[in-house]
């Protein structure tokens, strides 16, 4: 028998007593069956509620959609037939706040973009709608915030109704229901009418406020990230205090931190490529006098090298340089807990770097890969430098 939904009616009820209907183990939880329940079971993309049943906590909540029963999963048996609920209030009132303030949000981007949401989810620190549109959302989003926030602010009523699909039909719903006989309309007047089943606030000011947190491209529409009510106070806190840090690293007001940023990241990038350019200049350069240092082992030039105090960026340049030269077989290492390894040959060389790594490998705590003249990889024994270094000529001498 389907069990009585407490919530339908008062999403504001906290606490309330029941009849258990049944109780069976399953593995290290219970599955408990009740009359009644003002608890909210996960659907609609609102997530369940959880507070205690004789206090015992109850973990999860399961609605059975066969029989329209809703499955309590409690951590422990309850000891008697008759018992007292007690929801979570805080998580359900978050819920609240957040799936009204969704029902705004989709209204809002209806009227003014057309943009149906096809999607919804209640995550734990924020929430999405998908949008079904090809407008850019991004350019109307600031509109369609102040919408939503307006009727926030107007604390208009927000109904629960219970009517007939012939009824239903003829208040524009947002949306449709495939579901038969009665239907639940959560209805903000002169703005959104749609079927749900979840919980809401009772007048939309509870809301507190809508808050836009990101917005991206996903699948053929856009994906609206958001926050209501109490997030969006902590949200908005947290805003402040990493503005605040920026602003003061910056001496700026915030008004114009984005640009300064921007001009920032631009000076960066002109800066990261007269360095790289240097650093290829210097490397040139030294990969000159290390080639004339190198041990001539047959027809080949040797460098075999440890670097130390260098980044990967240095000994790749130091590596590419070094084997544009004739007949050229480089390994250099930056040493460290894991040494980086790099293997440089020149294509006349004859000599396979990758291959090279691999047969390094079958004799060394050495893994990588790479292409025919250069290949990279890491060496977890640090005090097998010399060996590599030794084992590395013999293989040169027998080319």
């Amino acid at each position: 028998m389907p069990t009585e939904r407490l919530y339908y009616e008062d999403s504001f009820l906290c606490s309330f007593e029941a009849s258990v209907v049944s109780m069976n183990p399953v593995g290290s939880v219970y599955h408990v069956r009740l009359d009644r329940t003002a608890f909210y079971p996960t659907g609609g993309g609102q997530p369940h509620d959880t507070g205690v049943i004789d206090a015992i906590r109850v973990v999860d909540v399961v609605e059975q959609e066969d029989s329209g029963e809703v499955v309590h999963v409690t951590e422990g048996p309850v000891s008697s037939n008759q018992v007292h609920g007690e929801i979570d209030w805080p998580r359900r009132q978050d819920h609240m706040q957040q799936h009204s303030g969704q029902h705004l949000l989709s209204a809002a981007f209806v009227h003014l973009c057309d943009a149906p949401t096809v999607g919804f989810h209640l995550g734990m620190e924020t929430s999405t709608i998908d949008l079904k549109t090809d407008r850019l959302i991004p350019d109307l989003l600031e509109s369609v915030i102040h919408a939503a926030n307006a009727v926030v602010f107007e604390d208009r009523p927000v109904k629960i109704l219970n009517v007939t699909r012939e009824e239903a039909a003829a208040r524009h719903l947002r949306k449709e229901s495939g579901r038969e006989g009665i239907l639940r309309l959560i209805e903000v007047p002169d703005f959104d009418c749609t079927p749900c089943g979840g919980t809401h606030v009772t007048r939309t000011g509870q809301v507190g406020l809508i808050l836009p947190r990101k917005v991206e491209r996903y699948k053929q529409g856009w994906r609206v990230e958001f926050v209501c009510g109490e997030r969006a106070s902590k949200w908005a806190t947290k805003d402040f205090e990493a503005l605040s840090r920026v602003s003061k690293l910056l001496s700026s007001p915030f008004d114009p931190i984005p640009e300064l940023i921007k001009k920032q990241l631009e000076e960066n990038k002109t800066l990261r490529r007269e360095r790289l350019k240097l650093l290829d200049d210097v490397a040139f350069f030294r990969s000159q006098e290390l080639f004339r240092e190198s041990k001539v082992v047959g027809r080949l030039h040797l460098l075999c090298r440890a670097i130390e105090d260098q980044d990967m960026e240095w000994a790749k340049l130091l590596a590419r340089h070094f084997a544009s030269q004739s007949n050229a077989v480089g390994v250099l290492v930056i040493p460290g807990d894991k040494c980086q390894v790099i293997i440089s040959t020149s294509a006349d060389s004859g000599v396979d770097a990758n291959q090279l790594l691999k047969t390094c490998a079958q004799k060394f705590p050495l893994r990588g890969g790479g292409s025919k003249n250069m290949a990279q990889g890491l060496m977890e024994d640090k005090n097998a430098i010399r060996n590599l270094f030794e084992f590395v000529e013999q293989e040169c001498s027998s080319k």
